[in-house]
This record gives C-alpha cells, structure tokens and sequence, in this order.
C-alpha cells in the first residue's frame, strides 16, 4: 500500500462522519446534570473526630496511598503546529526527560498535522522557507505525516523513567479547543462541521470504531474554558465554551478533565468570562466527571520547566497505559506556575480522589484534604462543592470535614490558596451518593 493511502482513507471517513453526524438523532437537549443535594452539613471545626466506616469495607484502590505521585506536564506545541520554527516533538519530548518529568502528553494542534508548514506568525517573515517541511532529505514525507511521525518521537523518547504520549488539539474558533490524547487517529475541526457549525462531527468521532478510523480508544481535556469566542463577545453565542459545557453521557467516561491552570501565569478556572464558580465547578455542575489538569500550553521552548503549570497523576508506575488508567480514575491533580513542588492528598473515607463513593443514605463520611509537600506559607485548604459553595476552609496543611450522604449525588473537591488567596493547586474531586456501599473507580 502507498504511503499517501491512509491519507485518502482519512479523507473518505471525513465525509462519512460529518454526513452521519449531520443525521445523527442525538441532538436533543441532554438531560440538565442533578442538581447539588440539600442536605445539612456537618461541623466544620479541624480536626474532625473519626466517623465510623462509611459503609464500603475496603476501597475500590485498597493500596492507592502507597502510589507514587508523578509529575508530569500536559499540552506541548512545537513547529509540527503553531510553535517555534524549526522544533519537533521530539524537543518538547526530550526536554520533559532533561528536567526529571515522570510523564508528558503532548498535542499538537491536527489542523496542520498533514500540512507541509508550521503556522505560525513568525512565518510572515523572512523565516518563511524554514516553515515549510517540503521534501526533507531524512524523510519525504514528513509534512503529510506529522501524526504518525509524532508516535515513533514518542516512542522514541520513552524509557523506564519517563513516558511521552502523543495526543492532539481539536481546535474551533466557536466551540473551543479540546485535547486527545491516547487514540490511534486524529481529526481535523476545521474540516468538518466542528470549526463553526456544530460538534456533533467531533462527538460521533470520539465515539466512533477507532478501527475506521475513529477516536473510541481516545481520553479527552477541555482546554482552557471560555477563550474562544468567535461570536460570543458580540452575540452572546449558546456554542460558547463547548455548547455550555453541555452533557454528553456517550462519552462522558472518556471525558476526564478540564484545565484550569495554563501558559506562563493564566489561571483559566477564573479567566476568560468565567462564571461566579469558576469554569471547573460549572462543568461539574453540568454533569461532567472531570479532573483538573495544569496545562503548560507552550508555544516556545520553555517545555517543562518549574515555571509551567504541571498536573500530578497517582498510579503505579508511569507506564503510558498505567497513566491512562489513572486518568479513568480521576486520580490526578492540579499544580500552578511555581508551585510544581505541592503534593496533597483528598479522600472521601479510604476512597481517592475522582472515586464515586455510594455509602448508604445518612451516612457519615468523612473528607481528609492534606497538602503533604510545599505548603504555601500563610496559605488556606478549601472544600468546594456544587455551585462554587466552599463547605469548610482551615488554614495550614490538614483539614477534615463531615458530609452526610443523600439521595443526591454530590461532588466536593480541595483547592489550595496562597497567601493572596490565589488558587495554587485543585485536586480531583469525590462524587458521594447514596447506594449499596459500592465505591466506583477504575482499577489499576
């Protein structure tokens, strides 16, 4: 088979998921995500006395406290897309490596993945013949293959103390950018629908045979809420910020987080037009089960550097498929610009972060949020829950807090402030709800 094969195979399966998409009977309305549960809750005083149990005798990750806590970053450009002229993944790889990272997933954005050309701005300068990866001598092909060529960098750079994982940015002006990582295949918004009209090309695709080339096998990330905004500054645009972050339950397993830290300094959870909770807590008011993410977004060679915002995943090993799972899980979290050295931990009882704990209804359970390394000094744990309510706060490293659990389901997650009262790092939360004693969470 010629190498330009897949590329005309590709081609075909971009039609056929835009017109069975534009077919689709899914464009209902999802149902609006349950609403936070009214209960009463407990005292708030630190430290609370133990509960007894919660009703689950062992946690669905019995040994998870022992895990180590990989650093890791997330979001990595280099010239296969918009970033500096003249760099590959392999640099953005071999800088993760360098710097003593356990991990680093990286996405260049699809739109030019089988573009001969970086697309960049600075290409509107003499530097343009540098921009374009016509014909090189080491491989003919390169500008048509990004994609598959990031896969052999990838593997490439991977060794028993670090993993590089290829990934890409769906990237729409109207709806928003959304990384993927971990599929076999990529897509292109702005050749189907997903640029301005509609996403439902993008959800048939993640949804889809990975097979035939669609994305079934993939993990998805939100990417900074609310920056895209093609028509809502003038219009107010209901596609704002992925359609209002609206529910998909067909994916919403695979949907794992949401980033709320990103480039040099920006703090996406409460930047670009955020609402009152902030971006994290209204996606997980709308139904989503996500994780914060700390996304480095970096278009330069500042790659992995402390300076950069990092996201922490607790799992077994950094093996690319054991990372995977963890980001099943939910067991992850986020770190600001200069605070990579922040290590916590949050639990619902024995249960982890991202776990669906389902005790029965009047339970008590307790919340242990502890920040185990680099405590900012003069700074303050929160829980939050539904609607951005902050249920308890404490200054120092340790804060415990009793819930009763109810018929409703009810998610709570730890935010750690600074000194100025700056989020500095988010954990992932614990969704609580009344059942039959059984803990949710993906197995290692």
């Amino acid at each position: 088979m010629s190498p330009l094969s897949p590329i005309f195979l590709r081609v075909l399966l971009l039609v056929l998921l835009a017109s069975l998409a534009a077919c689709s009977d899914d464009n209902s309305d999802p149902a609006p995500a349950d609403p936070p549960g009214e209960q009463e809750e407990g005292e708030t005083d630190t430290p609370e006395p133990e509960p007894e149990p919660g009703g689950g005798e062992q946690s669905c990750v019995p040994d998870w406290m022992t895990y180590p806590h990989l650093l890791g970053s997330i979001h990595e450009h280099s010239g296969y897309s918009d970033g500096e002229i003249g760099t590959t993944p392999a640099d953005y790889y071999q800088a993760g490596r360098d710097l003593g990272l356990d991990y680093m997933l990286g996405s260049d954005h699809s739109d030019n993945l089988r573009l001969p050309i970086t697309a960049s701005t600075d290409c509107l300068s003499a530097q343009l013949p540098e921009c374009l990866q016509l014909f090189p001598p080491d491989y003919p092909l390169l500008g048509l293959t990004k994609w598959e060529e990031t896969a052999t960098l990838a593997a490439a750079a991977t060794d028993d103390s670090f993993t590089a994982v290829r990934g890409f940015e769906w990237t729409s002006d109207r709806f928003g950018h959304i990384n993927v990582f971990f599929s076999q295949n990529e897509i292109n918004a702005k050749l189907t629908d997903g640029y301005l009209l509609s996403m439902e090309g993008f959800w048939f695709w993640f949804g889809f045979n990975p097979q035939i080339g669609g994305g079934a096998d993939g993990l998805l990330v939100f990417n900074h809420p609310g920056r895209e905004d093609m028509f809502h500054e003038f219009l107010g645009d209901p596609a704002y910020a992925f359609n209002g972050f609206e529910y998909r339950e067909a994916v919403a397993e695979r949907s794992v987080g949401v980033e709320v830290f990103g480039k040099s300094s920006d703090a996406y959870d409460t930047d670009n037009n955020a609402p009152p909770e902030g971006w994290y807590a209204f996606a997980l008011d709308r139904g989503w089960r996500l994780g914060p993410v700390g996304a480095e977004d970096e278009h330069g060679r500042e790659w992995a550097r402390p300076e950069r915002a990092k996201t922490v995943m607790i799992a077994t090993d950094n093996q690319a498929e054991t990372l995977k799972q963890a980001m099943l899980a939910r067991r992850f979290y986020a770190l600001a610009q200069h605070h990579n050295d922040i290590r916590l931990l949050f639990a619902a009882d024995s249960e982890p972060m991202g776990s669906v704990y389902s005790p029965p209804s009047g339970t008590q359970v307790q919340l242990h949020a502890e920040v185990t390394a680099a405590m900012p000094a003069g700074g303050r744990l929160e829980i939050v829950s539904g609607l951005g309510e902050i249920v308890t706060s404490a200054s120092g490293s340790k804060l415990n807090h009793i819930v009763d659990v109810t018929e409703d389901k009810r998610w709570y997650y730890l935010r750690v402030l600074d000194a100025e009262g700056m989020p500095v790092a988010y954990s992932s939360p614990v969704w609580l709800q009344a059942g039959d004693a059984v803990s949710s969470c993906v197995m290692d």
